[in-house]
């Protein structure tokens, strides 16, 4: 399956979950038409990390005239262009070397008083580097409709995960799902995943810190048992883009950033 970015007519193969759910939710949105018809929201990450980038190559401007000027070429950067992992893997690396090897330069006294304007944009740079590794979530509506009432399929533990990656889908309920209720301390009760409808909405999740495959935390295991649930996950997952993690999260900004419409194909 492709996953098209309108704007630019370009793809990322993806491959959907071969589960009763991810299976029925593609069936129906390809036989009501709808799967051409998504578009990004909750755009401001989009805009926050491009808010970055430039803020980022700002503070290296900064860094690079200060390196000409007291002939430090070592500590010269290049800019970075999108979410660029590679970029920012070398970038950081470059940063810890000559904050420890230069420290009576890049934050010594003489430097904090004679060019203060550098040791902040110095300073900048790594915070801007963690700021744009961190996490990445970005949701799809249809303009078709919201939800997809045909779909009549039970969920099943195996079908969900602990961790948000990749396209997931959220369980769309009139209460809360049981992961919420023991997240929360709250009664098992009428409430309790309370589902009646599939949304046609779903997610692009990139977590750094929990990847796919994540075991269930026992104290939930347990609190299931207790209470006569399956230990159900809270996260549905549509499928896996076949490039790796960091290239998709890079590919998506980029081409997000020039158009939010997508579809399926």
């Amino acid at each position: 399956m492709k996953f098209i970015f309108l704007k630019s007519g370009d793809y990322l193969e993806f491959e959907p979950n071969n589960t009763p759910i991810a299976t029925a939710w593609f069936t129906s949105i390809f036989s009501k038409k709808m799967n051409m018809s998504y578009f990004a929201k909750g755009s401001h990450c989009i805009e926050q990390r491009n808010q970055t980038i430039k803020e980022l190559n700002n503070s290296i401007d900064v860094v690079n005239q200060f390196a000409t000027n007291m002939n430090l070429p070592q500590i010269m950067f290049d800019k970075i262009n999108g979410l660029d992992q590679s970029w920012l893997n070398a970038a950081h690396k470059k940063w810890v070397k000559y904050t420890d090897e230069l420290k009576y330069i890049v934050n010594g006294d003489l430097t904090q008083r004679d060019h203060p304007y550098f040791v902040k944009a110095w300073s900048n740079i790594n915070d801007h580097i963690h700021n744009l590794e961190g996490y990445y979530s970005l949701y799809f509506t249809n303009t078709k409709g919201a939800t997809l009432d045909d779909v009549k399929v039970d969920i099943r533990p195996e079908d969900c995960e602990y961790s948000m990656h990749d396209l997931i889908l959220r369980f769309d309920n009139l209460g809360k799902h049981q992961h919420d209720q023991w997240a929360t301390n709250s009664e098992v009760d009428e409430e309790t995943s309370n589902y009646k409808t599939i949304s046609a909405r779903f997610e692009y999740t990139y977590n750094p810190v929990a990847p796919k495959g994540m075991l269930a935390i026992p104290e939930y295991a347990d609190w299931c048992n207790k209470n006569n649930l399956q230990v159900l996950p809270p996260w549905i997952i549509l499928g896996n883009f076949k490039k790796n993690r960091w290239e998709v999260r890079q590919l998506l900004h980029q081409h997000l950033s020039q158009g939010l419409e997508v579809g399926f194909e």
